[in-house]
Formats: C-alpha cells, structure tokens, sequence
C-alpha cells in the first residue's frame, strides 16, 4: 500500500462539541487561548445547539503548517473544560 502524505500548509474547519452547561463565552475563550497555544491561525465561524440542547458545537476555522502543528491543536483543545470531542 502506498503512503498518503497530507500537503502543508492546510485549512480546515475545527468542529469541537463541548457541553450546553459551561458558559458559551467561558468555552469560547477556553477554545481560543487552545488555539492561540498551538500557534495555529484561525477564525470563529460558529456555535450551533444539538437537538435537545445538551451540548454546543464550536466551529473554527484553522490553518496548520505541519503534522505537528495539528496534534499539537488536538493535543490543546483536549484540555478545554466539558469537550466531548473534536472533529
């Protein structure tokens, strides 16, 4: 099987789902000194309310210059208090 190497720099839209009950300008401000961390660029797109209301979804969008710039986003945004996940 042949390797798949991934082009820098690379842009994408950062989806974190965090839950309803934090304070959305606590989550906010948590996301973003994550991303600060990591060095990466980006720009808040938008915050959307799952169906029953129980988490948030933040969207960002990032641009990473390496493999290693975009652990190092994941790694920070792990840390963000109430996330569930990031896509």
């Amino acid at each position: 099987m042949e390797k798949c190497e991934i082009p820098f720099p690379q842009s994408f839209d950062l989806k974190l789902i965090v839950e309803a009950a934090i304070p959305i300008s606590d989550t906010k401000d948590a996301i973003e000194l994550a991303l600060a961390r990591s060095g990466v660029d980006y720009a808040f797109v938008n915050t959307l309310a799952s169906t029953k209301g129980r988490y948030l979804s933040y969207a960002y969008h990032v641009t990473v210059d390496s493999k290693q710039q975009m652990e190092c986003v994941y790694a920070e945004v792990r840390d963000v208090p109430g996330i569930k996940f990031a896509l």
